[in-house]
């Protein structure tokens, strides 16, 4: 018997005919796993992978623990049949990004697959695909872009805001600061910085461990185009903060509300609102000290417009 480019056994003219019978079961056991089974698993662990003709109709498997980054190759490359279905299978801890390779488009839902969910591509053409996702489709936050840092006077992210989402919710945790110094945000272009349009208020309270309620409350109206101010009260380490940005890619003014907590004794938080007044399409965002270096993470999640 010989095998298939796609695993299937089938008989040849060489086979004799007493081998038949064992033969033909083999087929037959071979057409009922791939219509009920499937065609089984490809296992992969690492960071990057580009799919290969005998992963139609299979799951892929990916498992690390990093962002992970699928690329689906051209025609000219791998010549999938059209209606080939290829299945993903998130199980690490890494988001799995699905790429067109050069030439290819990717259309349909989500290119991102979150841990523990899956998603599907069809080629629809030559070199077409749609994806389906099967990570649900109730509104909810996604994430799509996470950073961690050390000792960084500067750390950008682009790519991060596109048409998928009105917008977008940004978690940011300051672990330590070499200067104890306060922290901003600037909306980016292009890989660039926006360095003005900014406007806000910013109203911030301390409490004590022993009474541990609200002791003091101040409120300040800030005038500096240049960045928003998310945190300059803050002169410890420990820093969390929660900052909505509202249809940032939108070439409209921009939203912001922003909310932090000093995580120690003697604490102090705060919130903020504000907004640019730029009517730009923006894409990314860059945090940075007002002087010195911070150590800690970003985690950028786009909220789900649909049902």
């Amino acid at each position: 018997m010989a095998t298939s480019t796609y695993g299937s056994p089938y008989v040849e003219s060489s086979d004799l005919v007493s081998g038949w019978p064992a033969a033909s079961s083999n087929v037959a056991d071979r057409i009922d796993d791939v219509s009920i089974k499937g065609n089984g698993l490809n296992n992969q662990a690492g960071t990057t992978y580009t799919t290969v003709l005998t992963d139609a109709g299979k799951a892929v498997v990916l498992d690390n623990a990093s962002a992970v980054t699928v690329t689906i190759p051209p025609n000219s490359s791998v010549a999938y049949e059209t209606g080939s279905v290829v299945k993903f299978i998130n199980l690490g801890a890494g988001t799995v990004t699905l790429s067109p390779g050069s030439g290819v488009t990717l259309n349909g839902a989500d290119l991102t697959i979150a841990t523990n969910k899956a998603s599907a591509a069809c080629k629809v053409a030559t070199d077409e695909w749609v994806v389906l996702s099967f990570s649900g489709g109730e509104p909810g936050l996604v994430l799509v872009a996470h950073e961690s840092f050390t000792t960084q006077s500067t750390v950008s992210v682009d790519d991060c805001f596109t048409s998928k989402y009105d917008n977008y919710r940004v978690m940011l945790n300051i672990n330590s600061s070499s200067a104890g110094t306060g922290t901003r945000m600037r909306l980016r272009a292009s890989s660039t910085d926006s360095t003005s349009g900014y406007a806000y208020s910013f109203v911030y309270f301390t409490m004590t461990a022993a009474a541990g309620n609200a002791q003091a409350v101040s409120e300040s109206t800030f005038g500096s185009t240049a960045e928003w101010l998310l945190n300059d009260t803050f002169t410890s380490t420990g820093v969390v903060a929660g900052i909505e940005i509202m249809r940032p890619f939108i070439a409209q003014p921009t939203g912001i509300s922003w909310h932090g907590q000093r995580m120690a004794a003697g604490t102090a938080g705060g919130v903020m609102q504000g907004w640019n007044s730029a009517s730009t399409s923006y894409d990314g965002i860059t945090v940075y000290p007002v002087t010195g270096t911070i150590t800690g993470s970003l985690s950028i999640y786009g909220y789900r417009n649909t049902l």
